[in-house]
């Protein structure tokens, strides 16, 4: 994989991105993933403490704290990008190693609220099947700051 998503403006309706998306985990608890932003950025999330409500966990991406965090940390960032019923992200993720490997996940749009992801391949060399990922939305009144040290 060579890596090149270039970061471009999200301008179609695709995907609602007035929130956030996630998946559920096997006792049907929502983990948040990701906030997509009309710049081309994708924003990973931190997910709560197991024993955290959902609610605390989303007012804690609105502290100082989280955002100081997360502004710049490399495996929070990423770019995306949507066309013609299919979706790519680009983001790092963690590693054993020095330097974290840059993975592209692939998917589809299955309606303006859900996307599944389908694939995966790293800057490494490896890649694979990610198991029909499915992602759902939930709106937020606001989204997390966007502003980060990553993207340009």
């Amino acid at each position: 994989m060579s890596p090149g998503l270039n970061r471009k403006d999200y301008k179609s309706n695709d995907l609602k991105i007035h929130g956030y998306y996630y998946i559920l985990d096997d006792a049907g608890n929502i983990e948040p993933h990701y906030v997509f932003y009309r710049n081309g950025v994708v924003q990973k999330l931190v997910a709560g403490a197991p024993d955290q409500e959902l609610s605390e966990t989303e007012a804690f991406w609105f502290t100082d704290e989280y955002k100081h965090y997360s502004k710049d940390d490399l495996l929070k960032w990423g770019v995306f990008l949507i066309h013609e019923g299919k979706i790519a992200l680009e983001t790092w993720s963690p590693s054993m190693g020095f330097a974290a490997p840059l993975t592209r996940r692939q998917g589809i749009i299955t309606s303006d609220s859900t996307f599944v992801i389908t694939s995966y391949e790293t800057c490494e060399g490896d890649s694979g099947y990610e198991g029909d990922v499915t992602f759902y939305f939930k709106p937020l009144p606001e989204k997390p700051d966007s502003n980060n040290n990553v993207i340009e």
